[in-house]
């Protein structure tokens, strides 16, 4: 019996332990950037999206070099083929494909990041906001220490590490 409870514990903390682990979280910026340092033009270079359907990342990856962001020192962005996700909730997505859109941004804090400790550090990403109301999957998280070097749209549950990752030019 006390065999059967101590395997119960063991796993109940694994489970809360490893629910809590992004992959890539070792990439975000714990820097705020100035908007002259997020500003620029960033490429699609990762694509990790297989879970939501068999075979995305594949097609995805065909446009890749083509699909960008541009952040300009105005306050404004402009979203070329970039792949979109509609998610009614949280944990099921669908994919719409290419578009091209513009939207307005600013850096903004987007969470934390710790290394399990009570200690948690804040990291960097972008808040947008769009004329027509559109919403995205996430807030992307930038990466790069010290300067920024991209930024992360993280797809469903962080622990499975399914991302779209741009790469600053």
């Amino acid at each position: 019996m006390k065999r059967w409870i101590a395997c119960c514990i063991a796993s109940a903390f694994m489970l809360v332990a490893g629910c809590q682990y992004n992959p890539h979280a070792h990439r975000f910026s714990k820097h705020e950037p100035t908007v002259a340092e997020a500003a620029g033009t960033y490429v699609l270079d990762e694509v990790f999206v297989d879970s939501v359907k068999h075979g995305l990342g594949e097609t995805i990856q065909k446009y890749a070099a083509t699909s960008q962001i541009v952040l300009r020192h105005d306050g404004t962005a402009k979203f070329t083929r970039f792949p979109v996700l509609l998610s009614p909730d949280d944990s099921h997505y669908t994919y719409k494909g290419p578009e091209d859109f513009d939207a307005r941004w600013a850096v903004a804090a987007v969470g934390g990041v710790s290394s399990g400790g009570d200690h948690s550090e804040t990291v960097y990403g972008i808040q947008f906001t769009f004329e027509d109301d559109r919403t995205l999957f996430d807030t992307p998280t930038f990466t790069g220490t010290p300067s920024v070097d991209g930024m992360v749209f993280t797809i469903s549950d962080p622990d499975m590490g399914e991302i779209l990752g741009f790469r600053k030019k």
